[in-house]
């Protein structure tokens, strides 16, 4: 099995596991993790997944996508690659936002040390038409460059 095999799986269980215990699960794994530094053309960086239409849309219809307030990070590394499962909680209505995707070590570090500088690392979550759907921001960005 493949490391984004793995990373796969391991996205179908916790959506399994979610699901048996009553949540609501918005689960994809992303056509693409894209990892965008700061600049002066965009005001966007941080990590950009890009989502499904389909899952685009469901998240789109949460009015309230801002209760999302637990995050969780779970990351392997393997050959210069980080593979993540990135998990958005809303404890009090049982609903979880989550999704899959994979980028290079490298990139992930210089985003991330702008990060501590920052105080967060966003995450925008981006359909392929490049309309954003929903954005987080992680203050607790070192679950992105430590290995769980």
């Amino acid at each position: 099995m493949s490391d984004w095999e793995r990373t796969i799986a391991d996205l179908q269980t916790l959506a399994e596991t979610f699901s048996e215990r009553g949540w609501d699960v918005i689960s994809t794994p992303a056509g693409h993790l894209g990892v965008a530094t700061p600049s002066p053309d965009s005001d966007r960086w941080g990590l950009i997944p890009i989502i499904p239409g389909d899952v685009a849309d469901q998240i789109d219809g949460l009015a309230d996508v801002d209760t999302f307030d637990q995050a969780t990070v779970y990351r392997q590394q393997s050959g210069g690659r980080a593979y993540l499962v990135i998990q958005y909680r809303d404890e009090d209505r049982t609903r979880l936002i989550q999704f899959a995707g994979s980028c290079e070590v490298t990139p992930l570090r210089r985003v991330t040390d702008h990060a501590a500088e920052a105080g967060g690392l966003p995450v925008h979550l981006r359909r392929l038409s490049g309309e954003y759907v929903a954005s987080f921001t992680h203050d607790d960005w070192e679950t992105f460059v430590t290995e769980s």
